[in-house]
């Protein structure tokens, strides 16, 4: 071995000493898992299609009462959630009703003190305007 030589070439010239490939192993273990991804998704997506309605033909009786219990439960699923969503945008809702209406009264309990104490100067003889701008 020389210090030039790669790595790649190192184990090129091994294989070819040795006689075997190195490299073709790692190959088809990647070859068999690609095929199996492959598989995966094309299951996948025959399952997107059939819950779209479509490629239902190939189903048997109790294919066609799984998928439709799967449906089922889908469906219930999402309401589950749409209800949940609506609850919570209504309890939002009636919090920011109630923090207005607070304000409101608090307002109208403002006004009301402002309207005593200004009577009260007025009763008092002293001028309410006194000092206003």
């Amino acid at each position: 071995i020389s210090p030039s030589i790669t790595t790649k070439r190192f184990f090129d010239q091994y294989q070819k000493t040795v006689g075997i490939d190195l490299w073709n192993s790692h190959y088809e273990r990647m070859h068999e898992n690609l095929r199996k991804l492959k598989e995966v998704n094309r299951n996948l997506r025959r399952e997107i299609r059939q819950r779209m309605g479509d490629s239902l033909n190939d189903l048997n009786f109790d294919e066609l009462r799984g998928l439709e219990q799967d449906m089922e439960s889908s469906l219930k699923f999402i309401r589950d959630r749409k209800f949940r969503v609506i609850g919570n945008q209504i309890d939002t809702c009636k919090k920011k009703a109630f923090l207005t209406w607070l304000q409101v009264r608090n307002g109208e309990e403002i006004h009301r003190n402002l309207l005593h104490e200004f009577a009260s100067m007025e009763a008092r003889g002293e001028d309410p305007h006194y000092g206003l701008v």
